[in-house]
């Protein structure tokens, strides 16, 4: 089941011990993240409740009313309205950061980078209210792709090597197949992914490819692959 907004989006399994310290269990069903909560806490739908929820969500985080969102007003939003939810599920914030927050911040500017420049006319440095719901799908397709980009870092350095993705295969592949997802990674496919030629799968370059695994929605595969030809090839040093 693919997710755009209004199909269903499967969760996956926990792995990584990173994972089971930081991210509370209020966002997960079992030891995987709850589809319905990442669902209602960054509401992508399309149809009339997903308006009227982004549309009180845009209100809150557009205070200014300047009709657009910078990448700082967006990562102040997802820290508060995580951190909403963490405590009424009665986890205590460390220094007023949610822990998902603390655990995903990574990913965030990936999906704000997604989202913007998706309207036409719109400034390319900030979120506009109609790239909006693409935002919320966005962020929820980056909070997956970096548990997967969790799942084959196993030393924990934000980089995959080849050993790293050879033997973190079944497992990419257990998780892409809970998406309902069609793709099924190979040791192939780690020079596709590592796209600037470092040897090493970098979380850009993880969002870029699984980014198509998640969804159907044309706005955001468009950007990304537009950013996808716009990335500088690998120099190695002299």
């Amino acid at each position: 089941e693919i997710f755009n907004g209004q199909y269903k989006m499967s969760s996956f399994s926990s792995i990584v011990q990173p994972w089971d310290e930081f991210v509370p269990k209020c966002w997960k069903d079992g030891t995987n993240f709850d589809r319905e909560v990442l669902e209602k806490v960054f509401p992508g739908r399309m149809g009339d409740v997903g308006v009227k929820e982004r549309s009180a969500l845009w209100r809150a985080l557009d205070n200014n009313g300047n009709k657009q969102v910078s990448l700082a007003e967006y990562d102040e939003f997802f820290k508060q309205r995580t951190g909403i939810y963490e405590r009424k599920h009665g986890f205590k914030l460390e220094n007023g950061k949610s822990r998902i927050y603390l655990y995903a911040r990574p990913c965030l500017m990936r999906a704000f980078a997604l989202a913007n420049g998706i309207a036409p006319n719109d400034d390319d440095e900030y979120i506009s209210r109609a790239e909006f719901r693409c935002l919320m799908v966005a962020t929820q397709c980056a909070l997956i792709i970096y548990r997967i980009f969790d799942i084959a870092d196993s030393s924990n350095d934000r980089r995959v090597s080849r050993k790293e993705w050879h033997q973190q295969l079944d497992l990419i592949n257990s998780e892409l197949a809970h998406f309902g997802s069609n793709i099924k990674v190979s040791d192939s496919d780690f020079d596709q992914i590592d796209s600037d030629g470092g040897g090493m799968i970098l979380l850009d370059e993880a969002v870029h490819f699984f980014l198509k695994a998640l969804t159907n929605d044309p706005n955001l595969l468009r950007e990304n692959e537009q950013e996808e030809e716009h990335q500088p090839p690998f120099s190695a040093p002299s």
